[in-house]
């Protein structure tokens, strides 16, 4: 089985979600195609939530709070928890993953992948902000950015 993700996807509140959703599955459709040359193989399509903190779409997604206004389109949790299926008329599936982008009090964006803890920004040190994301059951990320691997910032992501 073959996987094709983008691990920073935000969405926003204004968004409808099912074009939005359309959209990013076709767009990983054709990096994998590039990338593997394979043009029968079905990729299992994922999208890792990276919301800000006052963004909860994918709770209010899988409370029931955001209608998917599509019709035949459907949400379901996945069989691991942070995970929600999204299922169009067609047939077609993207996973949203769970995730939570927070900035440190050193100015730098630590990803919860997974989990969605509630932790305001810039509240927590680096350190802090990680062991809270993994105590919440999720994975600390740190996107590739020069400004976070050089210099203070670089020395700080590298001593942990």
């Amino acid at each position: 089985m073959a996987f094709v993700c983008d691990a920073h996807v935000h969405l926003y509140l204004g968004y409808d979600l099912v074009p939005a959703a359309r959209a990013a599955s076709t767009r990983l459709d054709l990096l994998f195609r590039e990338a593997c040359g394979d043009l029968s193989a079905q990729p299992v399509r994922i999208c890792c939530l990276a919301e800000r903190f006052d963004c909860h779409y994918f709770r209010d997604l899988r409370e029931g709070r955001l209608s998917l206004n599509a019709a035949g389109a459907q949400c379901r949790p996945c069989a691991e928890d942070g995970g929600l299926c999204l299922t169009f008329a067609d047939g077609e599936q993207l996973i949203l993953i769970a995730g939570r982008q927070i900035n440190t009090v050193e100015r730098l964006e630590v990803i919860a992948l997974g989990a969605s803890p509630e932790i305001a920004d810039h509240a927590l040190s680096f350190g802090a902000a990680a062991a809270a994301i993994r105590d919440a059951g999720g994975i600390p990320v740190i996107n590739w950015a020069p400004g976070k691997w050089f210099f203070s910032r670089g020395r700080l992501v590298r001593t942990r």
